[in-house]
């Protein structure tokens, strides 16, 4: 026997609807196992494209083993859970409306393949739904253990107590501020899971929704579901992303959501300057002062008030340049770390001439990445929007700023920003925008700081070439930098920064 999981299906024509309430309802509603004969394993897995839902995840899946850094986790997914604590993370929030995390039989998993088999029907199960912050669970797959709770996070989290014991602390209450869920504790719930041997299968409703499981420090690799290989026509999938293993790109079902746009429009696409603090500059004059404007981007816990924060605004201007490009086995990124105490920063990458003492006149909104960790969100260079951000600076100590550039060009200028706490190889939250001037062979990579922000390019090469992929080469290097402090003063908003 082996089933026909309609999950996908239903929610691929959930998405289409405006409507919350009509999502979650679909969801619920059409939740259906059909069976059908067939001969044993392995069975075909049917073509799918992206102009359709995908109806069914039937089938035996020669496994395609790969990475975060590689390529989002979407659609279906499978990972195995280790020994540890672990979490479901869903981001962003915009496009997930529903993920489906089954946790199966490991024996489901063969060498290099994965089964669909009738064992799915009496998997546990959680359902959770990020824009009203419910969770559903069964324990055994069937309505008699099933039970609904809420979650506020943007990830749900799963304790391990002993052997293949875990807990997952939920709310018995629906609470409209995380402030309150964090505080909640007395109307906090356990449910107790045992995953003796188990994987977890997820199911996402969109290709845009990123889900992934994360544990202390391995948290990067997994099973995709969809290769390109059953896709009808290769050829026609979105050509955008880049891995370390292929930097001029690869055939992709994942595209990043951006709206396509050549260089001048991209120029006018924001329009807002949510930091008129910065205009006009008023530097400090560094000669005349006891500070020395030389730069250190190693993260430190040194007393020199040169690696500290002061209560001004300030910030350093980095040489980035892009070395051999004929290298293979390579990737193009700029890490910034963030202190715990950090209530913004502005990224000013521009033209390698341009410093701040240019920014006044010079600074164009679309070479912009302003980020807003108390308030918990950012906006990007390509538009007025401001995206969410998991968490403020206590929670989000690094930041990973990599360039996707396919060959041939398709004048996208993808970006992508991973964010999070430093706990392995990758970090579990990925947004994407278009930004030109980070695509150039060398740039000048200015980061303005709040005042009493902690925050640092870091240029040290053996922390730069960390990353799930060992081997690679990072082709973005590190050159000159000058310091810079600011005496300009918040004048309209007299709040601590």
């Amino acid at each position: 026997m082996i089933l026909v999981v309609d999950v996908l299906n239903v929610f691929n024509k959930c998405r289409t609807s405006s409507i919350l309430l009509f999502v979650v309802a679909c969801l619920i509603l059409n939740n259906q196992v059909h069976a059908q004969s067939t001969a044993a394993p392995p069975y075909a897995v049917k073509e799918w494209d992206l102009e359709s839902p995908i109806g069914s995840i039937q089938g035996t899946y020669q496994m395609e083993y790969t990475s975060i850094d590689d390529h989002p986790p979407t659609l279906a997914t499978l990972w195995e859970l280790g020994t540890g604590d672990f979490d479901v993370t869903v981001w962003p929030p915009k496009y997930c409306a529903a993920v489906h995390v089954l946790f199966l039989p490991a024996s489901s998993k063969g060498v290099g393949k994965f089964h669909v088999t009738e064992k799915i029907k009496t998997a546990p199960y959680i359902k959770f739904y990020p824009p009203i912050g419910r969770i559903d669970v069964s324990l055994d797959g069937t309505d008699q253990g099933f039970s609904s709770h809420f979650n506020q996070r943007s990830s749900v989290r799963f304790k391990h107590e002993s052997s293949s014991k875990y807990v997952l602390e939920v709310a018995a209450e629906y609470v409209d501020k995380i402030r309150k869920f964090n505080d909640a504790s007395s109307n906090m719930k356990s449910v107790n899971f045992d995953l003796m041997n188990k994987v977890a299968l997820v199911l996402t409703n969109s290709r845009y929704c990123i889900a992934h499981i994360t544990r202390d420090g391995r948290n990067t690799e997994f099973y995709q579901l969809f290769s390109p290989e059953h896709y009808k026509d290769k050829n026609k999938l979105p050509q955008v992303l880049t891995t370390y293993l292929h930097p001029t790109g690869i055939s992709s079902l994942f595209m990043p959501v951006v709206n396509p746009k050549d260089g001048k429009a991209l120029e006018t696409a924001k329009t807002v300057d949510l930091l008129p603090v910065l205009k006009p500059t008023d530097p400090v004059d560094l000669s005349k002062s006891r500070l020395k404007d030389k730069c250190n981007g190693y993260v430190t816990t040194s007393k020199n008030k040169l690696k500290k924060a002061i209560g001004l605004i300030t910030g350093e201007s980095w040489l980035i340049r892009e070395n051999n490009n004929k290298i293979v086995d390579r990737y193009e990124s700029v890490t910034v770390s963030i202190g715990p105490t950090c209530s913004w920063i502005r990224l000013w990458i521009t033209k390698e001439t341009k410093q701040m003492d240019q920014y006044e006149k010079e600074m164009k909104l679309s070479e912009t990445i302003d980020i807003f960790f108390e308030q918990q969100f950012f906006v990007g260079p390509d538009s007025d929007e401001a995206r969410p951000l998991a968490g403020s600076s206590s929670n989000i100590n690094k930041l990973k700023f990599r360039r996707h550039k396919p060959n041939p060009d398709q004048k996208k200028y993808i970006v992508q920003m991973s964010y999070g706490r430093d706990s392995g190889p990758s970090l579990p939250y990925i947004e994407y925008f278009q930004m030109p001037s980070f695509h150039e062979q060398s740039m000048r990579f200015n980061l303005i700081k709040a005042p009493n922000c902690e925050a640092n390019i870091i240029s040290a090469s053996e922390v730069i070439s960390q990353t799930a992929n060992p081997g690679t080469v990072n082709l973005l290097s590190v050159g000159d930098c000058k310091r810079f402090v600011l005496k300009n003063v918040n004048k309209v908003d007299v709040a601590d920064e």
